[in-house]
């Protein structure tokens, strides 16, 4: 998830002398295997942050990231 970080700190305030910014797979759009764990359990182990990665993402990550 630190694409996702790096993300949302790029939107608040974007570093003047910063050049390229790669990210490896990061669950921009979301995770389908988090759709298919969902459950109380994948809740259990990772929090909201686990819930964060669903497919259908809340407003307000939607605004945080851009």
């Amino acid at each position: 998830m630190g694409g996702l970080l790096a993300r949302a700190a790029i939107s608040q305030e974007r570093p003047a002398n910063l050049g390229r910014v790669v990210m490896l797979a990061p669950p921009n759009g979301g995770s389908e295997i988090a759709d298919l764990l969902a459950g109380w359990a994948f809740r259990r182990l990772f929090g909201p942050a686990g819930a964060e990665l669903a497919t259908r993402q809340s407003d307000e990550l939607t605004r945080l990231l851009g």
